[in-house]
């Protein structure tokens, strides 16, 4: 028996040890990433408001890591389905990681459906980032972002058309372009009349994990920040013993 239970702790310190090795590879070696989205074209309002999803077109993308050993190629034409492949040291085999999300998106809905039901619409809202919070939190934003792209090492190019359901958001979002410009070879162009996102983009992305994860950081940590952020878990703990009995109801 004592020789049963060291082999199986044996069996789990090894496995952690490689789960401990692999995150620490994962942190200290660089990812690239190119993406680019051509004749896109999304305008479509949400019943909750502005709801973010890839707009139609077509897509293609790639994301490297351990210069090239592990890549995920994939590619989303106008009007088929999404077809990707991981390939691992020269094994290919599909990868489909939306399947997954449209199952959390599909639960998602169905809880936004209950509470709607029930006259609960307005707090399944209330976890949302407010255009007040927005600007409250914006100082912080300003001055974390350089940090951030230089972090990410970003570069694109591309003409996109935007906007929000709400115009004011829309000229928010314009006169924050003006503090923190955009690379000169990313054009955007404001559209006030509804939700609406279009036109082509590139997007090429390097980055040292370990790096983001520290901007990332020194952002979350920031006092203002970190109020707002234990206000919403405070705020979804509140909500978490109503949620569960309109679950059972």
């Amino acid at each position: 028996m004592t020789a049963v239970l060291a082999g199986l702790f044996w069996v789990i310190g090894g496995a952690l040890a490689l789960l401990l090795a692999l995150a620490l590879l994962f942190m200290v070696v660089p990812v690239a990433v190119s993406a680019s989205g051509r004749e896109l074209s999304w305008v479509e309002p949400g019943d909750y408001g502005t709801v973010i999803r890839w707009p139609d077109g077509d897509w293609r993308w790639e994301v490297r890591w351990l210069f090239g050993l592990v890549r995920w190629t994939g590619a989303k034409m106008r009007g088929l389905p999404a077809e990707s492949r991981l390939h691992v040291a020269g094994i290919s085999v599909p990868f489909r990681p939306w399947a997954w999300m449209r199952r959390a998106a599909g639960r998602r809905k169905s809880s936004r459906t209950r509470d709607h039901r029930g006259g609960r619409a307005a707090r399944a809202r209330g976890g949302r980032l407010s255009l007040a919070e927005l600007r409250a939190l914006w100082p912080d934003v300003k001055e974390s972002l350089p940090e951030m792209m230089r972090s990410a090492g970003v570069r694109t190019d591309g003409t996109l058309v935007y906007g929000f359901d709400d115009p004011s958001l829309t000229g928010w979002c314009e006169a924050v372009r003006a503090v923190v410009p955009l690379p000169g070879t990313v054009t955007l162009v404001p559209d006030f009349t509804g939700p609406r996102l279009g036109g082509n983009l590139e997007v090429q992305m390097s980055f040292w994990p370990i790096r983001a994860a520290w901007a990332g950081g020194r952002f979350v940590m920031r006092p203002r920040v970190r109020r707002w952020l234990w206000r919403q878990i405070r705020q979804r703990l509140a909500q978490a013993p109503r949620r569960a009995a309109a679950a059972r109801a």
